[in-house]
């Protein structure tokens, strides 16, 4: 508000309190200005005043005029109702309820006219009014239905989308542990196939083994038997020599059958016990050269 208004709101309410106290008849506008509508259809101009005796209260209602004027509804509606308390003038409140209503604050507006109507049960125009209040309660009562209902709807929706979320997330871990389930389950079909090939290997190195003696005494033998290449007479030497060459081919392909098997099978107990996956390979290597036979087995971590 510009100081031009407050001087002229301040020199018209000092004029008011220097002038002797009237009492306006109900629904005439102030300083004398011509009602305009007929009765339950107000004028905004058609303020109360029933001669307003307190200077506070006179200058509180003079300010909400001025502020109704401009259109600043709620602030000239809290003007008329510190200026009600000030002065307990039921008209007041009626000035109230028209800034309320032009304001578009239905409850407001519901409030202030129902306060006005019991602090003036005799007024001339009491039904009109009445009538405009029980409507206006019926209006404010659907639209607190219609946000209660919107409020329901909005807690429905939050509590199924929680709901649906919980239940996303329960299937999600229920996921997981079948998978986990199948997945150690497949491990343990890996690890005691590898145990099994693993001893399948291990079997066949002992036999190696074995075969590899007994290709070793049979050399031998033929070496007694046929020292510096001349053999014992009757002594069979091709033979020996024969089933000698047998025994250490055998040996051979037992130890590094054997070998080969062996790691298999330790690679398989391996990734059958979660030692190894997809991001640690296991490499194995084997072969045989003209010095032997030989294997490498590589795992990463």
């Amino acid at each position: 508000m510009t100081r031009g208004l407050w001087l002229s709101l301040l020199l018209t309410s000092t004029a008011v309190a220097q002038a002797p106290a009237t009492t306006p008849a109900e629904g005439a506008p102030p300083d004398g200005e011509p009602a305009e509508g007929a009765v339950g259809d107000y004028d905004p101009r058609a303020m109360r005043t029933e001669g307003l005796d307190d200077e506070a209260a006179r200058s509180r209602f003079r300010i909400g005029q001025a502020l109704y004027a401009e259109g600043r509804f709620l602030e000239a509606a809290r003007e008329f109702e510190s200026a009600y308390e000030l002065s307990r003038r039921a008209s007041l409140l009626f000035n109230a309820y028209l800034a309320y209503r032009d304001g578009s604050m239905l409850e407001d507006a519901t409030r202030t006219l129902g306060a006005y109507l019991d602090a003036s049960p005799n007024l001339e125009d009491g039904p009109a009014l009445r009538a405009r209040h029980q409507a206006m309660a019926q209006s404010v009562a659907q639209r607190r239905a219609e946000r209660e209902a919107q409020e329901a709807e909005r807690r429905r929706f939050e509590e199924d989308r929680d709901r649906l979320a919980r239940e996303a997330e329960e299937a999600r871990r229920r996921e997981d542990e079948q998978r986990r389930r199948a997945d150690a389950a497949d491990r343990s079909g890996v690890f005691k196939v590898g145990l099994s090939v693993g001893g399948a290997g291990v079997a066949m190195l002992v036999t190696g083994v074995a075969t590899g003696v007994l290709a070793n005494s049979q050399y031998d033998e033929l070496d007694e038997n046929c020292p510096d290449g001349r053999c014992i007479v009757g002594y069979d030497a091709d033979a020996n020599a024969s089933r000698g060459r047998r025994l250490a081919r055998t040996t051979d392909a037992m130890l590094f059958g054997g070998a080969a098997v062996t790691l298999t099978g330790l690679v398989l107990v391996l990734v059958g016990s979660g030692g190894s996956s997809n991001d640690s390979p296991v490499d194995a290597t084997a072969g045989c050269g003209a010095t032997g036979c030989e294997a490498e087995l590589r795992v990463r971590f």
